[in-house]
């Protein structure tokens, strides 16, 4: 009987997190052929069904962070050194993906995006979660990145995202008070309204830089380097060089130790150092993190030390 191959995603996160789960599940199985079975809680945005129930392994390799060497994992699995790859990891490194129109055909949705004009530019923002500062790799992003963009694109200036009532974002709005402001609207439609816009800018978000990826209409992207976007600070790698349709930014971004007692709106509306950069830079960025290479598997063996 053919020994079947578990690559089971324990889900962690919102949407654009499991979205990269399965994403990385798929690049698995595409090594392992058809022997691999994905087990999930399923996408019902993009209309994926939950498969399980999942098996419980006695030997799992456990798969966490960002960086693996993924013809290894298929490798051991396949040779039978485990029995099951779990996927705790996001895997957010864009050379696991170079095919991004394979991904755009995984995630078809029906979903009618809110319009965004030839003459305007779309501006995501992350407030809600993160206004806090708790998260090393996210904090809101200062107005002045959103001014060089709308100056850099001659483009009227729309909103959208976590715009709900804080401190944050009322200072948004006097900031830009002739700004559109998207209404609220299911993760899925902002999803695809982020997918459809012609030039965008991006809040450091993983739901965000997906979305704007994925994109078959994006011809301008706008995205600022730093947190979560930003390889010097971690083990992922979300600079997709080489995308003609990508504009960086260096943008200045509070570390953890200087956080304590800071106010984000009033951190915001300060004048913050925001400069313009060509792929070039982004490229030695993007070299450095391709060089890393650290272990990021947990073989999980019961008695194992």
């Amino acid at each position: 009987m053919t020994r079947e191959l578990p690559l089971i995603i324990h889900p962690r996160g919102r949407l654009a997190n499991v979205m990269f789960q399965y994403m990385l599940a798929l690049q698995l199985k595409r090594r392992l052929g058809d022997r691999a079975k994905v087990y999930g809680p399923g996408l019902p945005e993009w209309d994926w069904p939950a498969v399980g129930p999942a098996p419980h392994p006695a030997r799992a390799m456990v798969l966490r962070g960002h960086m693996f060497d993924l013809d290894e994992v298929a490798h051991l699995l396949r040779a039978g050194a485990f029995d099951a790859v779990v996927i705790e990891a996001w895997g957010m490194r864009v050379e696991y993906y170079a095919d991004v129109a394979e991904q755009r055909a995984l995630f078809v949705s029906k979903e009618v995006p809110q319009p965004v004009g030839d003459d305007e530019v779309l501006l995501s923002v992350r407030a809600e979660d993160i206004e806090g500062g708790g998260s090393a790799g996210y904090y809101p992003l200062p107005f002045r990145f959103y001014e060089a963009v709308v100056e850099a694109q001659r483009k009227r200036p729309v909103f959208m995202g976590q715009l709900q009532p804080s401190p944050y974002t009322d200072a948004l709005r006097k900031r830009f008070p002739a700004a559109r402001y998207l209404p609220a609207a299911p993760a899925a439609n902002d999803f695809q309204t982020l997918r459809s816009a012609g030039h965008v800018a991006l809040s450091i978000s993983s739901f965000a830089w997906l979305a704007a990826w994925l994109s078959e209409s994006a011809q301008v992207i706008h995205l600022p380097v730093a947190g979560l976007f930003d390889p010097a600070r971690g083990h992922q790698n979300l600079l997709p060089v080489g995308d003609a349709r990508y504009r960086y930014w260096s943008i200045e971004f509070p570390e953890m130790a200087a956080r304590a007692g800071l106010q984000a709106h009033e951190w915001a509306e300060g004048e913050r150092s925001v400069t313009p950069r060509e792929e070039g830079w982004a490229m030695n960025l993007a070299r450095v993190a391709r060089a890393r290479r650290v272990p990021a598997a947990k073989l999980n063996i019961p008695g194992d030390s």
